[in-house]
């Protein structure tokens, strides 16, 4: 049977229709960023305490992550040591470290 080339089967509508309805999400920037190493996650860290740690970075000539790394090993060994403590406030659905951010 021959068929007219110009007729579509279900199977090809279904899925041009799906790439229109649903189409993929171009990756090229997050891709271009990670390769520079720019990414950065600030999630619950106000601006201001942002602004700080590039500052920081940029005087020291490294990047961010790395300083944030020295601190965060820091405060972990000052935890450990006792010298850093902790206290959770509870809020009506969590608990959390920074009431005041909510």
């Amino acid at each position: 049977m021959n068929r007219d080339p110009t007729e579509l089967s279900p199977d090809v509508i279904g899925s041009q229709v799906d790439l229109l309805l649903n189409p993929k999400r171009s990756r090229d920037w997050e891709g271009e960023q990670r390769k520079r190493r720019i990414v950065a996650t600030y999630r619950g860290i106000p601006p201001e305490l942002q602004d700080r740690i590039k500052h920081i970075a940029k005087t020291h000539q490294v990047n961010i992550g790395d300083v944030a790394r020295r601190f965060l090993e820091y405060a972990a060994a000052a935890y450990e040591a006792g010298d850093l403590e902790l206290e959770s406030v509870v809020l009506s659905t969590k608990r959390t470290l920074f009431p005041d951010d909510d």
